[in-house]
């Protein structure tokens, strides 16, 4: 990203924000960043001595760390529910991870920020409902057709997601694949594709760059969530 591009990075150890009112006349871009299962202790910044987290430390030395700010819910999925829409989960429905689905109903920041007249997009982990209405990661058990909720229905202009939780190397591939592709815009992407291999974080980073180059070049500003 250019130097000179003003920009919002947010990063978040399972906690929960909304930035709407920090939205001004120079309408900042925003990146908000879930890292799933990691824990207070495991970064550089909280003291860790052995897990290396070098951008992480730069970000909390650059920026500003929270220490008291807490999660919306102990379990992933209402986490996550909680933090693009600020309502407690048995608010919108979704009690447990893999239960329910976020409805439709329920104003989101990307809803808002699109009102705003920026490019949003969602890239990674889903973990809000069914990708397909006609099958799950999880199986039938999880109805796929009755808690269907995707990203574009979220105010998402662009996404590149899994339903579930993935592999940390060739995601496409495996047990953790199976019935859980990645969706591109809705698309489900065939797990063959060479650009699915390797790492998952340059898998989705490698989507995500993209979208933020083109905001840039549409002199656009950007709402960008990295899960």
């Amino acid at each position: 990203m250019d130097n000179h591009i003003k920009y919002i990075i947010i990063f978040a150890l399972f906690s929960f924000s909304l930035f709407a009112e920090t939205i001004s006349k120079a309408q900042p871009n925003i990146i908000l960043i879930m890292a799933d299962d990691l824990g207070y202790g495991d970064t550089g910044f909280n003291g860790n001595k052995v897990i290396q987290t070098p951008n992480l430390d730069q970000m909390a030395n650059d920026g500003a760390i929270l220490t008291n700010f807490h999660a919306g819910a102990p379990v992933c999925s209402p986490t996550r529910g909680s933090f693009l829409t600020g309502r407690h989960p048995h608010r919108y429905g979704v009690f447990w991870a893999n239960i329910g689905h976020l409805p439709k109903e329920e104003i989101t920041l990307s809803e808002i920020l699109q009102t705003k007249g920026y490019a949003t997009g969602h890239f990674g982990k889903w973990h809000l409902g069914t990708l397909n209405k006609e099958f799950s990661s999880k199986g039938q058990k999880r109805k796929p057709a009755e808690n269907y909720s995707p990203p574009s229905s979220h105010g998402y202009d662009r996404s590149f997601v899994t339903e579930s939780a993935i592999a940390l190397w060739d995601p496409a591939k495996g047990k953790r694949a199976v019935n859980n592709p990645f969706w591109l815009d809705g698309i489900a992407q065939d797990p063959n594709d060479k650009s699915l291999a390797g790492g998952a974080s340059r898998v989705v980073m490698d989507k995500v760059l993209p979208f933020i180059n083109h905001a840039v070049q549409q002199q656009q500003p950007f709402f960008t969530v990295i899960w």
